[in-house]
């Protein structure tokens, strides 16, 4: 195909202009057909067309065109200068063994970032792999503890009783339900609420019920159960049990980790509860189900101002100036956790840095009509802006929203950069 359309753009002639080359017909081949037929995210799909749109254009055949432009103190990368074959092995033979990471666009400190990264899941699954005692097996164990003191029990089963008494002294505290008498049933984010504390309710009681169970099997008080046995193997190796896994969490996250999220869910949860305010700050990854937080927040301006929900635009506003927080606040919903990975924020404008997180000072979500923006809006719409992912957490494979914020870097590079906002460390 690339060969009939060389072919009709030259007619017969051994050489041409590359301005005259169907670029347009081949970004669109490499984007869908070639690579982006492979593809399933959007945002992976924005970073490959990134790429290509930077490397395949007329301007790549000019004399010492950079494929990777300086950046600080770290050189560039310079197209290869020549037309025979022989000079193309020659320029990839000099390159270096080890490629800097800024020639992919990635921050100087990326191989830091990644090896702390490595080690973090390494930590955590060495934690998961935490064998039993090599002696004794579980069924062994739960048997002799039957006729056995507690000082007999094997040293496993000694830290399963003091673990288990360990997240039960921290979920000590009790999630009281939502008064329906004081809300308005019709209202979204009343009955949103209702089902989180409802699940929260349920689970902490389900993980209360399995942990004393635990105690008891240790202390041979309890006979074991098959339901037991998959606990106990699972919680000895740090491991989430399965039926604890009513709502998504990071797939790296240990069972100690679970336990200390899912109470800082349950003290959020109790906050709202005991002041009855359902627009107060709220993490959106403390929460069971941020997608019903967003579809309920829109329910509730929708209602509220009149408007419909398809003429609803979501906005989010971070590290606004102080002249705009009137506007910008009112409607809008506090957010608080927020975490933006590969950039800053300065003077409310989003820039690059080394690949450090930063956490904004102040974050609004709000609902506003797409057709008039309001004064707070046209605050942001006056300068250029780039369009952000919103995760629920670092492994990125829970996308809740895009988001629209002020910047003049190059959408482009922000994708090769890999630069998002998180909802949850």
């Amino acid at each position: 195909m690339i060969d009939s359309w060389m072919a009709a753009t030259a007619k017969g002639k051994a050489n041409i202009d590359p301005a005259q080359l169907p670029w347009a017909a081949l970004r669109v081949l490499l984007k869908q057909a070639v690579y982006g037929g492979r593809v399933d995210s959007d945002w992976d799909q924005k970073l490959l067309d990134s790429f290509v749109d930077t490397l395949f254009k007329p301007s790549a055949f000019d004399v010492g065109y950079q494929l990777v432009n300086p950046i600080a103190d770290k050189e560039g990368l310079t197209i290869a200068e020549g037309s025979r074959l022989d000079h193309f092995i020659a320029w990839a033979q000099a390159l270096p063994e080890r490629e800097p990471p800024h020639w992919l666009s990635l921050p100087p400190n990326a191989e830091a970032l990644i090896s702390t990264t490595q080690g973090s899941e390494i930590l955590s699954r060495l934690l998961k792999m935490r064998r039993t005692d090599e002696d004794e097996s579980v069924g062994e164990a739960l048997n002799q503890a039957k006729a056995s003191s507690s000082s007999s029990q094997p040293a496993w089963m000694r830290q399963l009783e003091t673990t288990a008494k360990e997240f039960l002294k921290n979920l000590n505290e009790d999630l009281p339900a939502l008064d329906a008498g004081c809300n308005d049933i019709n209202d979204p984010l009343f009955r949103f609420f209702d089902r989180e504390v409802s699940l929260g309710q349920k689970l902490l009681g389900v993980i209360r019920k399995d942990l004393n169970e635990l105690i008891g099997v240790c202390n041979g008080q309890i006979k074991q159960t098959n339901h037991l046995r998959s606990l106990i193997g699972q919680i000895t190796k740090a491991m989430i049990p399965s039926h604890w896994k009513r709502y998504n969490v990071n797939p790296s996250m240990s069972l100690t980790q679970w336990i200390s999220n899912f109470v800082a869910r349950i003290q959020q949860l109790s906050r709202i509860v005991t002041s009855n305010n359902f627009t107060d700050s709220i993490c959106l990854g403390l929460l069971f189900f941020p997608d019903g937080f967003l579809t309920a927040t829109r329910q509730f301006v929708s209602h509220r101002t009149k408007i419909s929900l398809e003429e609803l635009k979501l906005q989010l506003f971070l590290d606004y100036e102080d002249a705009a927080s009137t506007e910008i606040e009112n409607n809008g919903f506090q957010l608080e956790g927020l975490i933006i990975q590969g950039g800053c924020l300065k003077e409310s404008i989003l820039e690059l840095n080394e690949g450090s997180d930063f956490v904004p000072n102040r974050a609004i979500l709000k609902w506003t009509k797409a057709q008039h923006q309001d004064d707070g809006e046209k605050i942001v719409s006056k300068r250029s802006s780039v369009e952000l992912p919103l995760y629920l957490d670092s492994s990125r494979t829970h996308l809740l929203f895009c988001a629209s914020l002020p910047s003049n870097e190059d959408p482009g590079l922000l994708s090769r950069r890999g630069m998002c906002i998180i909802a949850a460390s």
